[in-house]
């Protein structure tokens, strides 16, 4: 990978760029919370190579901490319906073939879809509901989290809409119930609860938008700097700073820098 040898057991991470041992290395639960809707499955839109490529090159960034252990992944697609396409894993080829099932079934392409998901019902294509996946994901993650309690909890929504939905986690403690699909302010309310308290310990939620330019102003407007009182004001966010991060082959930096900053 053109980093320098390291000594076994130390592992060259190629996030932090240097040698780390994998015991003292921060360990990671991560879920992949993925719109899948029209807009991104259609074979039609590139889009969904965009996004496609980017989280496959995002699992190669975390492969060596997958690999030892030290991370795993879990991959939740939604639309107007959310399913766990992959449960949490290090398998760097699972995580991969868990990509392929943002493709819509409907075209000629033929994707992977967990069995487990088609016998419930789930389409690749759909309408855009945040609160949908966004639970599926804080479940999941949850669950996760009792199994693997030294991990940071961390979910990456990658979309390219702003539908709200359903969302209902108070049998996990959580007070807000996000009712519709223009409850901006009881997604954001929820997402602050989720943030300062996963199974136990605060949990970091970030905001991959994909897409052209006006797409990205629409996500902007639905989740940033929003008047909702008794909240932080935004939705998922890189680094809690109220931003999010863009990947459009061309207002991005790199997959590298991305994964930098979730391990910072």
């Amino acid at each position: 990978l053109g980093g320098p040898l390291c000594d076994p057991p130390s592992f060259y991470d190629t996030v932090t760029n240097q040698c780390a041992i994998p015991s003292s290395a921060i360990p990671f639960n991560i879920v992949l919370n993925v719109d899948t809707s029209g807009s991104i499955s259609n074979a039609q839109n590139d889009e969904r190579d965009k996004l496609i490529l980017f989280l496959k090159l995002f699992i190669d960034e975390m492969a060596e901490r997958l690999i030892t252990g030290n991370t795993k992944i879990a991959v939740v697609l939604w639309n107007s319906t959310s399913c766990l396409q992959q449960d949490f894993t290090g398998d760097v080829d699972l995580l991969k073939e868990a990509m392929d099932g943002i493709i819509s079934p409907t075209t000629q392409d033929q994707p992977y879809v967990n069995p487990a998901c088609t016998a419930a019902g789930y389409q690749a294509s759909g309408g855009t509901q945040h609160a949908v996946g966004f639970a599926a994901s804080v479940r999941a993650l949850h669950a996760q989290a009792n199994l693997r309690p030294s991990g940071q909890n961390v979910i990456i929504t990658c979309t390219d809409g702003n539908g709200i939905g359903n969302a209902n986690l108070t049998d996990l403690g959580y007070t807000t119930v996000v009712s519709g699909l223009d409850d901006y302010c009881g997604m954001i309310a929820l997402t602050d609860e989720v943030k300062a308290d996963l199974a136990g310990k605060p949990s970091k939620v970030m905001l991959l938008v994909v897409g052209e330019a006006g797409e990205r102003q629409g996500v902007e407007n639905a989740f940033i700097n929003r008047n909702c009182p008794g909240t932080s004001g935004y939705y998922p966010s890189l680094n809690d700073d109220g931003l999010p991060y863009y990947y459009d082959a061309g207002n991005f930096g790199t997959v590298a820098d991305f994964a930098k900053q979730l391990i910072i």
